[in-house]
């Protein structure tokens, strides 16, 4: 066989044979052409074993654009596999000065890429396999390589590259002149919220403000990088035809959306804010979300809010991060904001990182709440309910003068969905002791509440509750998790939320040991869980009402047919769990979703419990069953088994029974009496045992039983698998 002319690179040498690394250049090219020869018979010599090359194979010359010396003798096996060089060869051999020689126009650099691509694909097609590594492109030369593999109708190294450039989409410097049809096969595999997106402010000023050329019909000169890479920002060219599918949609509204925020984040000069005010009025469609912060010390020139936003009508939610103190500003601006947000979610997050005194607290949220007017009568019942219960509510004075026209909102203008948490600082500082004296100011348009992980006193809880007790008809959130409310302060917020129509209350980890409130909170909570229509999801996670108490509460749950999720994880379960089982086969109760990992119970009494669940006859709609760390043993997984595929089951689709910090107690003999009954199911997509022991018998039957069954997802994070399991996994 005739020896080739030029050499491709090493990893199709079997390194059983050779382990000789041959000189190469930068670009990975072998320059010695004596070790290049060698190079090329030893791979042509392994090839011919398996009787696919033959002295009488036809061979084609391929020469590089940048007058290289030297030609690509290619057997026409592996040519042939791009059907544009097949159909470039045939045509040429029809005109004489070509010599037999084809000449591509690109580098030598790209063609060895592409014929060592071809290579790796003709190997995948022998009778046995040969030893090679993967083809990896090189990424300096990726979307160069792309363009010739579309050239040459190779598309499996279109695609290759393609998802090679998206995955380093923030080291691309230009996207050059790839084509519109390959940018957008790029663009589609970058997940939006990787990338951080705005317009140069510099090097383009002038031409930015041309709105109509850059916003109309397409964008230029955008940054494109991830928010670590911030400060290595690079342009990228985005054609108008990206447009026209959904990732265009998608980059077009989010590039808009960061310009708006960050030019709305500074002052601005009357130019500037016309042309923001002529781009959200020519594309204001595609902004369905804001993000603004203010208590930083930015300057915020928005004195046109109100108008803005009527520019905006997709305009869905905002979110206002204030960090640390209002300036007097800030609060004209939030002042003016409002009103504007009548329709939309309004977020406001109040992050402080030092304990607030009262003063400090009223000059974060005094002022917002000023704003927000109830009828006055609603007023008189708010104060005559916290008169001698409370100090007297200072005077706003130090609060900035309001004018009634511009500045006082009413219901019907207030925004209809406004959520306020308050959060601890992402710097880890002390966390904030709230004074609850601001909400027993009239606030009408609040949706959620979220006061999670901040320690509150009994004073605090009972402004609280004050506040509850004036039904703001809007709350449907509150979140108290972690706030160390004790038995009383939980009896006297769930006692509270009894007149409101709350569709989600998280109440969890705040009775931590045995309280002589105990009764009274189990009482209250019972009878709330009874009399409510609305309420959909509970969380009572992590509180110690006792065994008895959780009983009552479980046999509570029976009469209560709105509820559609229900979390009593770490919380003691030792007498409840039967009773709780006997609720959620109730035809009467509407439980999806049922949450109780890591549970005080012993492995009979979840055998009680599950048992229950077997002898159920009637149709239950529970669909997500988690289970994790509790003392789950090979019995239970016989009878898990049994209710997977039980008629009345149907609606299951989810089970955790992961292993969590309790040990594997089902062990690989659990594990495999789980999957085995599991044969024959359809509706069950979803089961996670993480963190449990798994052996070589359940793996294999694993491999086994799952084209079998409708599973699609089986979690096993933390799992100790044995060598020869793995084997008989991956065969």
């Amino acid at each position: 066989m005739p020896p080739a002319k030029s050499g491709f690179l090493s990893r199709f040498l079997d390194d059983e044979q050779t382990n000789e690394e041959l000189p190469k250049s930068n670009n990975g090219i072998v320059e010695d052409e004596e070790e290049l020869v060698d190079h090329e018979l030893q791979l042509a010599l392994k090839i011919s074993i398996h009787n696919k090359w033959s002295p009488c194979v036809e061979y084609i010359d391929i020469k590089a654009s940048d007058n290289s010396l030297r030609n690509f003798c290619v057997p026409t096996d592996v040519a042939y596999l791009s059907e544009s060089l097949k159909h470039i060869y045939r045509a040429s051999k029809s005109f004489s000065e070509t010599n037999g020689s084809i000449t591509l126009p690109f580098e030598e650099a790209i063609i060895v890429q592409i014929l060592d691509f071809m290579y790796c694909l003709w190997m995948e097609s022998i009778p046995q396999k040969v030893s090679r590594e993967p083809f990896k492109p090189k990424m300096e030369d990726v979307l160069v390589l792309m363009d010739a593999a579309l050239y040459l109708d190779l598309h499996a190294l279109v695609m290759i590259c393609s998802e090679l450039a998206a995955k380093h989409v923030q080291y691309i410097t230009s996207f050059e002149n790839l084509p519109v049809s390959l940018l957008t096969d790029i663009l589609k595999r970058v997940t939006m919220y990787d990338l951080r997106i705005t317009e140069f402010d510099e090097s383009v000023a002038k031409t930015s403000r041309d709105v109509s050329k850059i916003w109309r019909t397409h964008f230029k000169n955008l940054i494109i990088s991830k928010p670590v890479e911030m400060f290595r920002p690079h342009g990228v060219l985005l054609a108008s035809s990206i447009l026209k599918d959904e990732f265009g949609a998608q980059v077009r509204s989010e590039c808009i959306a960061r310009l708006l925020e960050t030019r709305l984040s500074r002052s601005l000069e009357q130019q500037d804010y016309e042309m923001v005010a002529a781009i959200a009025q020519i594309d204001g469609h595609f902004i369905k979300t804001l993000n603004l912060e203010f208590g930083t010390g930015q300057y915020y020139e928005m004195d046109k809010w109100s108008g803005l936003t009527e520019m905006l009508p997709n305009l869905v939610e905002v979110t206002i991060l204030v960090k640390g103190q209002l300036s007097n500003q800030e609060s004209q601006i939030i002042s003016s904001l409002l009103p504007g947000l009548s329709r939309v979610e309004c977020n406001f997050i109040f992050e402080v990182s030092q304990p607030l005194e009262y003063d400090d607290v009223e000059l974060i949220t005094g002022r917002l709440i000023n704003h927000i007017r109830l009828p006055a009568q609603s007023f008189k019942q708010i104060q005559s309910a916290a008169r001698g219960k409370k100090p007297q509510l200072p005077s706003l004075q130090n609060s900035l003068p309001l004018s009634p026209k511009q500045n006082v909102i009413t219901p019907q203008t207030s925004p209809s969905n406004l959520s306020l948490s308050f959060k601890r600082s992402k710097s880890g500082g002390i966390p904030i002791h709230i004074a609850f004296r601001q909400l027993s100011l009239p606030f009408t348009c609040v949706s959620s509440l979220d006061f999670s992980h901040q320690p509150l006193d009994g004073n605090s809880t009972q402004l609280l509750s004050t506040f509850l007790e004036s039904k703001p008809p809007s709350l449907f959130s509150l979140n108290m998790s972690r706030t160390n409310l004790g038995a009383k302060g939980v009896s006297t917020i769930i006692q509270a939320c009894s007149t409101l129509s709350l569709k989600h209350i998280d109440l969890s980890f705040n009775i931590e040991t045995q309280d002589p409130h105990n009764p009274e909170a189990v009482s209250n909570v019972s009878k709330y869980i009874v009399s409510t229509s609305t309420l959909e999801t509970l969380v009572l996670a992590g509180n110690h009402f006792g065994p008895s108490g959780t009983v009552t509460i479980c046999e509570s749950l029976a009469k209560n047919a709105s509820i559609t999720s229900l979390d009593v994880s770490n919380m003691d379960l030792s007498l409840a769990f039967p009773e709780l089982c006997r609720a959620i086969t109730k035809s009467s109760v509407n439980v999806k979703t049922l949450i109780m990992n890591s549970v005080t119970m012993l492995p009979r009494i979840i055998m009680q419990g599950l048992t229950i669940f077997e002898n159920c006859r009637v149709k239950v709609g529970l669909e997500r069953l988690a289970m994790g760390g509790n003392a789950v043993t090979k019995e239970c997984a016989v009878i898990i088994g049994r209710i997977v595929v039980s008629p009345s089951w149907k609606a299951l689709t989810h089970l955790d029974l992961s292993g969590g910090s309790s040990g594997q107690l089902l062990e690989d003999s659990g594990c495999e009496t789980l999957f085995r009954g599991l044969v024959g199911s359809t509706t069950l997509i979803h089961v996670d045992i993480s963190g449990q022991r798994v052996g070589n018998n359940t793996c294999g039957l694993l491999a086994r039983i799952l084209p079998k069954c409708g599973l699609q997802e089986v979690i096993m994070r933390q799992t100790l698998f044995p060598m020869k399991g793995l084997e008989l996994w991956w065969k």
